[in-house]
C-alpha cells in the first residue's frame, strides 16, 4: 500500500480530486477481495462507503467534544 503524499497546498481547489486519485487503487483493491471472499460488489462498496462515513462522523463528534471542553475550560471552576 502506497500513497501519494499530496502535490497540492491544503487550499487548492483539485485537492479532494489529488485524494482521491491517491487512494483509490488501495480502496479497490479491498472492494475486489472483498467480492473474492464472496460479498457482492455493491455491498462491499456500500461497506467501504459506510466505514468512511462512519470515521467521518467519529471525527466531527470529537471535534465538537474538544471544543466544548475547551469552552468549559476557558470559564473555569464555578
Amino acid at each position: 500500500m502506497t500513497i501519494t503524499t499530496p502535490p497540492r497546498p491544503a487550499d487548492h481547489p483539485d485537492r479532494f480530486v489529488d485524494a482521491q486519485e491517491a487512494v483509490e487503487d488501495d480502496v479497490l483493491n479491498v472492494v475486489d477481495k472483498a467480492v473474492e471472499a464472496g460479498w457482492g460488489e455493491f455491498e462491499a462498496l456500500a461497506a467501504v462507503v459506510a466505514v468512511a462515513e462512519n470515521r467521518m462522523l467519529a471525527i466531527w463528534e470529537n471535534e465538537r467534544v474538544n471544543r466544548q471542553i475547551e469552552e468549559l475550560r476557558k470559564r473555569g471552576p464555578k
